[in-house]
């Protein structure tokens, strides 16, 4: 019989991306008339607009700013969007981003969009550190690792 160990690191457990309660950090935007298209309802360039600011608020919780990332930043590498809903003029959103990747220079996080407790966008990100003097990527310290874990995983 095989033994499997159980992680209580929330950065494995398994999440539901549709769901609230899955995120631990939460950012607001209004959706302004103007991120409309001629169809009425929200150009899929805003919602890229919405998560970076999601984005941004991550980064300045995880303290990705200061001591050794002064001089440094963290750089998209790949973005991926899922519209699950159609999104109008006027609303209230809510974004929430939890961590889901840690690597050696980089890492990952899920965001959802949500109009009350209804999810309308999902977003998968790859972040990498990057020196902004040097123009290449640099590795994430232990206190970048601890910020990253602190402002995007769940307390459990």
């Amino acid at each position: 019989m095989n033994e499997q160990t159980i992680s209580n690191d929330p950065l494995t457990i398994a999440f539901e991306p549709t769901d609230p309660a899955s995120y631990p950090l939460w950012s607001a935007e209004t959706v302004r008339y103007s991120d409309q298209d001629p169809l009425g309802h929200v150009n899929n360039n805003a919602y890229g607009v919405y998560f970076e600011t999601a984005r941004l608020d991550f980064f300045q919780a995880a303290d990705l700013r200061h001591g050794t990332m002064a001089d440094a930043a963290g750089v998209v590498r790949r973005l991926d969007m899922e519209f699950l809903r159609e999104l109008t003029w006027p609303s209230d959103l809510r974004i929430g981003t939890r961590l889901v990747g840690l690597g050696t220079s980089s890492f990952s996080y899920r965001q959802a969009l949500f109009v009350g407790d209804v999810c309308h966008a999902l977003a998968f990100t790859v972040s990498v550190g990057f020196d902004l003097k040097t123009r290449s990527k640099v590795v994430l310290t232990d206190a970048h690792r601890a910020g990253l874990r602190r402002a995007g995983l769940p307390q459990i």
